[in-house]
């Protein structure tokens, strides 16, 4: 669907990152993720834990990330890997659907459209579309079920990072997030400019 030249070659990155997911590879994340300052005194998104007790005006590094058509919560350096651990390894390995694998794998990837994309993105961010089927527990990751995790990654003129992650509730509760793992559906046209399938 769409056209994508790839000027900054995500491709080669997207293939470490699919790596990093079928391997489980945390360090991986924790090396490619681009901290910001999020602030502690607002509302939305919800502050990181380590907030707690920080004077008004402070910021701690993190990233934002939340669950699709729900609030956005910040993460800090510990929360992010506690997310990322918990989404590369709480699978249900004995079920299987239309998406094949359960395991968790890199299954596609894609560019929103201007109106679907929040507008703090930068633009030329592309949108990696990972997925496994959860065995039921998490904190903050919907489950059970197959869901997809939205990997948001920005070039910064040197290096490809990740910027943000959005994980859609379970397939199943939720079908309008199949549409990113399939571009038939009407919801893919609708929210996408360009999806390609991962082949590595």
């Amino acid at each position: 669907m769409g056209s994508y030249d790839d000027p900054h070659d995500f491709r080669s990155f997207a293939a470490r990152l699919d790596r990093a997911i079928r391997t489980a590879d945390v360090q991986f994340f924790l090396e490619n993720v681009v901290f910001e300052d999020l602030k502690c005194d607002v509302d939305f998104p919800t502050p990181p834990k380590s907030c707690i007790g920080k004077p008004r005006g402070a910021t701690v590094q993190g990233i934002i990330s939340g669950v699709w058509a729900s609030e956005g919560f910040g993460l800090d350096a510990e929360g992010y890997e506690t997310f990322i651990r918990e989404f590369l390894t709480n699978t249900d390995v004995s079920a299987v659907d239309d998406y094949g694998d359960p395991r968790p794998q890199l299954y596609a990837y894609g560019i929103f459209k201007p109106e679907h994309t929040a507008s703090d993105i930068p633009r030329g961010t592309v949108q990696a579309f990972a997925t496994r089927r959860s065995s039921g527990s998490g904190s903050k990751t919907p489950s059970p079920g197959r869901n997809v995790l939205i990997i948001h990654v920005g070039f910064n003129g040197k290096r490809w990072g990740i910027t943000r992650l959005i994980v859609t509730p379970p397939l199943q509760q939720y079908p309008p997030a199949a549409a990113l793992l399939d571009p038939t559906r009407p919801e893919a046209k609708e929210m996408l400019q360009y999806w390609r399938r991962w082949e590595p």
